[in-house]
């Protein structure tokens, strides 16, 4: 796959996060969190490659509402590191290798490749991918 090709899907990604952005904006305010931020990255990438969301990840409003609840519940991210770190060395492997095609064969060929993994191995790589492609929108200022 040409850079051409993969800045193109990025492109595209970054208007329908954009879109999502500014839907959210208008039933809410103003929209400018890390969490929202990914969250929209989340749904816009499984939607926009033909998957629905899975019922443990709930819309972006549910999870703004739950924050503060979430928050007393669970430990911090600081205290226990993220789940990813923990995860077995063979997914992170398989993740890492998934993240790495993402030049060669693109975002679309990528995620139908990692659609044959098991489901929380695919959860697993959605959620990398999310972070990866939140710091590479952050840097291009596409977020």
């Amino acid at each position: 796959m040409e850079s051409s090709d993969i800045e193109k899907e990025i492109e595209e990604l970054s208007q329908q996060i954009e879109e999502r952005r500014k839907l959210l904006s208008q039933e809410r305010g103003l929209v400018t969190d890390e969490e929202i931020d990914k969250n929209l990255i989340y749904e816009t990438v499984l939607e926009s490659f033909g998957e629905k969301l899975p019922p443990q990840a709930p819309p972006v409003e549910e999870k703004i509402e739950k924050k503060d609840e979430a928050a007393e519940a669970l430990p911090t991210k600081k205290a226990t590191g993220h789940y990813l770190d923990n995860l077995p060395e063979e997914v992170i492997v398989q993740i890492n290798e998934l993240i790495s095609q993402i030049p060669q064969k693109g975002l679309r060929r990528t995620v139908k490749e990692a659609k044959n993994l098991d489901p929380a191995s695919l959860d697993a790589f959605h959620d990398a991918l999310t972070d990866r492609l939140y710091e590479e929108l952050k840097k291009i200022k596409a977020i």
